[in-house]
């Protein structure tokens, strides 16, 4: 069922899912601050979906977000 979203049951996925939002905001803002929107790089490679900025995302996963969280 590719497109279904299911949201985490439990308190720590939750908690690891809205780390991981909260990044990929944090990573996109930085992106729109500099305007390299319109630069082909960070063109979206599926409709509305910001593909380099998830890839980047990707590098600072374990390093901040699982870390934030398993010492939260």
């Amino acid at each position: 069922m590719a497109g279904v979203k299911h949201p985490a049951t439990d308190p720590l996925n939750a908690l690891l899912s809205f780390t991981y939002t909260l990044l990929m905001n944090e990573v996109s803002g930085c992106w729109r601050a500099r305007d390299w929107s319109r630069s082909w790089v960070s063109a979206p490679v599926d409709y509305g979906r910001p593909s380099l900025a998830l890839d980047i995302v990707e590098a600072f996963r374990h390093p901040v977000a699982d870390r934030f969280v398993l010492r939260w």
